[in-house]
């Protein structure tokens, strides 16, 4: 809605998005028409161009079969009055100012009869006559000049249905520039509280029923809105005297002009800046009717990365290593984030256990989280108690973020200093170049929280390990298969023994050799002799005890017991965690990485070439790495020791 068919999006973060969908779902239970409704951001949230996007996408929509909707004209023959005939130019077209639909012209006390009589699907007429957001349909009243005109109108028929065949519906199209059911006022623009009149109507009223007073057709601004949005820009000026005046048509939903009384049923607006606030909080009557919706700083880094591909094109991510441009907008958020949070406290309890991975203050875990992720350092026990309850609590502490910091305009302004800098330079923007960026500007760097930087390192790190080991590890499932089978197969034997595995056809020689190259994946590490011999131990006994009678009596294969399933999943795991270690102080693998694609690359090893090319080619289609980029970070990974750093 706010980005699509817009002159300028408006990039609305998961947060702020979930927090106005509650509202507008809000109003689908119940329309509350004594609230008017702030926005309240600080200046460079994007307020403004929110509200012109969404009035926007209002007008478009009630362009469309599903947003049309329909008010009040009446068709009033002069015949009724003379002995004209009747025609188009001897009828009265009297267009209702307040936008009242055809149904209020109803008498209340039949509306319910007729439509019930009228409409024949059956579920329907159940949530009409039901839901609270179709009250308003069985409730409201039509404006006076409406009502007027019915009065006015019976005396000179026989009954309501030839009043009501005066009745016409003509199709409504809301416009903002035009102030027609859309009205935006800015702090300049002067308050007329003088009514509207138009003399021309009146004239043919009051000739038709011969009295200047059966029929006024005299109404407020406010009547302009009414059934749609009023609007004020910015707590400022003029625009303070409009929300005094508003306080009593939004608390009792009626405006005198002169000594007529309007309905008034409008969506009440505004946008403020949280130091202009207190003009609304000093005045208790008003502060009781106003809701506000908060409209901080973007707090989710894929939205703050959205608004630089915006400004600067989607290309510039052909300028980064992978993730390096979200971290670039982490650093940006940190300084919009409050650093205590008690939600985070009663959740993980002593930060320090995430040391590895993640600043004290928990910050990137919180970014993490407003962007609907849980990272995989994250502790099973952490994830077992991260309950609905404490998701709330986490969240609902955004309300009182993103409104210090760097702001949005900052944000664009400093990534331009940044990019412009380094996209000139022949090679991939990486997590240096950022840390040198931000340390080297004392005054950006104040503003960022104490050791977030070198936090971000370290996530970066660990993110970036997890891709380089997934990128090596070759899965052969048939093989790794046959080696649990065959091991599970050899334990119940004695060192020296040669014995076919049925399960798995292979002759099985059942050395330490054989045994020690299956343990180091199973137990992980590089097990003592000790531990080998009681897991050995402890394997023999469950396959005696429980593995020997699923397969017996209950008739599954080995490969379909419990064991077998515990020890897949232990092998899968260790087998990806050492995933580096054969290469972590290979010269050669270090250097086939380097000469990849070259003449030089086909000096080495067959087998280390078969690795190389398996870690780039992997690196490149499921992490979207570009050649040179894959073969840059395996170098860091390596030259680092960044394996070595989260052991």
């Amino acid at each position: 809605m706010f980005l699509r068919g817009n002159e300028t999006p408006y990039f609305a973060d998961r947060l702020f998005g979930n927090r106005f969908m509650s509202l507008i779902e809000s109003f689908d239970q119940v329309v509350d028409r004594n609230k008017i409704y702030i926005f309240e951001g600080p200046p460079g949230s994007g307020k403004s161009t929110f509200l012109k996007n969404f009035l926007h996408r209002l007008e478009n929509y009630m362009k469309t079969e599903e947003g049309e909707i329909y008010d009040t004209t009446w068709k009033i023959e002069k015949a009724l009055f003379s002995e004209e005939a009747g025609t188009n130019h001897n009828a009265i077209l009297v267009t209702c100012p307040n936008h009242d639909p055809p149904i209020l012209q109803i008498p209340k006390e039949h509306r319910k009869e007729l439509l019930y009589s009228l409409i024949s699907d059956e579920d329907f007429k159940v949530k009409l006559f039901t839901e609270k957001k179709y009250k308003w349909i069985f409730k409201d009243e039509p404006c006076t000049i409406c009502s007027s005109l019915y009065e006015a109108l019976m005396d000179r028929t026989e009954s309501p249905l030839d009043v009501l065949n005066m009745v016409f519906p003509r199709r409504v199209h809301y416009s903002r520039r035009l102030g027609e059911g859309i009205s935006v006022f800015n702090p300049g623009d002067v308050v007329l509280k003088e009514p509207v009149l138009n003399p021309a109507v009146q004239q043919s009223l009051d000739e038709l029923f011969g009295d200047s007073n059966r029929v006024r057709y005299i109404h407020s601004e406010y009547a302009r809105t009414n059934n749609g949005v009023y609007v004020v820009m910015d707590v400022k000026q003029h625009n303070k005297d409009r929300l005094l005046d508003l306080h009593g048509v939004v608390s009792d939903g009626i405006h005198k002009v002169e000594s007529i009384e309007e309905n008034i049923n409008t969506l009440y607006m505004g946008l403020i800046n949280p130091q202009d606030r207190e003009f609304l909080d000093k005045n208790q009557a008003l502060k009781d009717r106003i809701n506000y919706i908060k409209m901080p700083y973007v707090l989710d880094y894929k939205t703050e990365v959205q608004i630089y591909t915006n400004n600067f094109g989607t290309r510039i991510r052909d300028s980064f290593l992978p993730h390096v441009l979200e971290n670039f907008a982490r650093v940006i958020i940190a300084s919009r984030l409050n650093c205590e949070s008690d939600a985070l406290k009663e959740w993980i309890g002593n930060a320090s256990k995430y040391s590895r991975f993640c600043d004290p203050h928990l910050l990137l875990l919180k970014m993490f989280i407003y962007a609907g992720i849980i990272p995989e350092w994250i502790t099973d026990e952490d994830r077992r108690s991260f309950k609905a309850g404490i998701r709330r609590k986490i969240l609902s502490e955004a309300e009182d973020e993103g409104f210090m910091g760097i702001t949005g305009r900052e944000s664009i302004r400093i990534f331009h200093d940044f990019f412009v800098y380094h996209s000139k330079m022949d090679k991939l923007i990486n997590m240096q170049m950022i840390l040198d960026f931000f340390n080297k500007n004392q005054e950006l760097k104040e503003r960022i929280p104490e050791k977030f930087l070198e936090s971000l390192v370290d996530s970066y790190d660990y993110t970036i390990l997890q891709q380089v080991k997934e990128s090596l590890y070759f899965y052969n499932r048939a093989r790794i298969s046959k080696d649990i089978q065959n091991y599970i197969f050899a334990v119940n034997f004695d060192i020296g023994t040669v014995e076919k595995n049925t399960c798995t056809g292979q002759i099985v020689e059942v050395t330490e050799e054989f045994l020690h190259s299956i343990e180091d994946y199973l137990i992980g590490g590089k097990p003592k002799n000790t531990q080998r011999e009681k897991f050995r131990e402890e394997i023999l006994q469950r396959y005696i005890s429980n593995t020997a009678t699923e397969i017996q009596l209950d008739g599954k294969k080995l490969s379909q017991s419990g064991l077998y399933k515990e020890l897949l999943e232990m092998y899968n795991r260790n087998l990806k965690t050492n995933a580096l270690d054969p290469f972590k102080e290979s010269a050669s693998f270090r250097n086939a990485i380097k000469e990849y694609n070259t003449r030089d690359f086909l000096s080495h090893d067959k087998k280390i070439r078969k690795d190389v090319t398996y870690l780039i080619h992997k690196l490149m289609n499921r992490y979207k790495y570009t050649e040179n980029g894959a073969k840059e970070v395996c170098i860091y990974v390596i030259d680092r020791d960044i394996a070595g750093k989260f052991e």
